[in-house]
């Protein structure tokens, strides 16, 4: 007997009518839905709004994996969760909502957190794996286990108001790219900005979360082309969708050309200013972050307002931009070398850089 409470009967054809309409999906593609099994690897920001979805429209099996417990700091995005639910496990809450929104769909719970030693035995089964995690180490996991189970992987990223999404399936075809070829370095994973650190917008998780929604419709269907070969970058500040081709191998198809190109290490950035070179320094941080740290020189131009001021960079100066950690630096570093001048991002960002500065140099600085 089922742990969740029964809803009102509603028959299939009413219930997905509006999808069913669509030639694109019909009854036939109705059935590969109810037939397909997707497991969702974490039930937080992105995996809320994208389980509660996937659940509508009639996902037959949902995994649901994570670790965690519900929080209070969680509901302001994790939607799949409720005010009750604080302090429980959050596979148990998001199959609850779940069996709510559509009692069709069968949630299978796997409460443990995805590592190297488990993610081929718990991905086991799956038509289409999800990755909704914030944390580097789990998407190489789960990347490498779906590679190497050759499923699609739908991959997605938030934080602060910016998203990315694409979707890893290597084995799709000749030069198909994987996560790997987006993040080639897996020792930098420790540098990367987290939202408790930095903060996001929590409608910012839902509009990336409908996206990866509707690349697994598209998977499981059949119809449209799925993000393969291609990266979406979302910014919810100015409503921006961009797109950044990739292909196998580890590079971009234009700025970097390759994977090393664009970037500048905190001791390289320290001797081409110690030579006397001209180049212009940009924080593309806020300007609340500027202010408590910076670099000595440098120009704070918030990312969302580089294309405002790009007219008025000099294009023969090189540039140097830098973020907390290099995260949100490396996107507007490939946005200006798109545009025409010359930019490479400090790897590490304003972090790495502190820490090779003397004492008087390494607390709090500014410009």
């Amino acid at each position: 007997m089922s742990p969740f409470p029964a809803s009102r009967p509603v028959a299939a054809g009413e219930r997905y009518r509006r999808q069913t309409v669509l030639p694109e999906v019909g009854t036939e593609g109705q059935a590969r839905i109810a037939a397909a099994r997707v497991l969702v690897v974490g039930a937080g920001g992105l995996g809320s709004p994208l389980l509660i979805s996937l659940a509508a429209a009639g996902i037959g099996t949902i995994g649901v994996l994570d670790d965690d417990v519900v929080e209070l700091s969680n509901l302001a995005r994790q939607v799949v969760h409720r005010s009750d639910d604080v302090g429980e496990a959050k596979t148990v809450s998001a199959a609850r909502t779940l069996a709510s929104v559509n009692p069709d769909v069968t949630v299978i719970q796997h409460r443990l957190r995805l590592t190297r030693d488990n993610a081929l035995a718990v991905t086991e089964g799956y038509d289409v794996i999800v990755d909704g995690t914030d944390t580097f180490e789990t998407h190489y996991a789960v990347a490498d286990a779906a590679a190497l189970r050759d499923v699609p992987l739908v991959w997605g990223s938030v934080l602060r108001f910016d998203g990315m999404v694409s979707v890893f399936h290597p084995g799709s075809g000749a030069g198909a790219p994987g996560f790997r070829d987006l993040f080639p370095d897996e020792s930098a994973a420790g540098t990367a900005e987290s939202c408790e650190l930095v903060g996001v917008l929590g409608t910012s998780c839902a509009i990336v979360a409908g996206v990866m929604a509707a690349e697994v419709m598209k998977l499981v269907v059949g119809f449209g082309e799925p993000l393969i070969g291609r990266v979406l970058v979302v910014d919810a500040l100015t409503s921006a969708f961009r797109e950044i081709p990739l292909r196998a191998g580890g590079a971009p198809r234009h700025p970097p050309t390759s994977p090393t190109a664009g970037r500048v290490t905190a001791a390289e950035f320290d001797e081409l200013r110690a030579n006397g070179q001209a180049v212009t320094v940009i924080d593309v941080r806020e300007p609340g972050e500027h202010l408590e740290s910076a670099i000595p020189g440098s120009v704070n131009i918030p990312r969302n307002e580089l294309a405002g001021a790009v007219s008025g960079l000099d294009a023969d100066v090189p540039i140097v931009v830098y973020c907390e950690t290099g995260v949100r630096s490396a996107v507007a570093a490939a946005y200006l070398n798109e545009h025409g001048h010359p930019a490479r991002n400090l790897d590490g960002g304003i972090r790495a850089w502190l820490r090779r500065q003397p004492p008087a140099n390494g607390g709090s600085t500014s410009s």
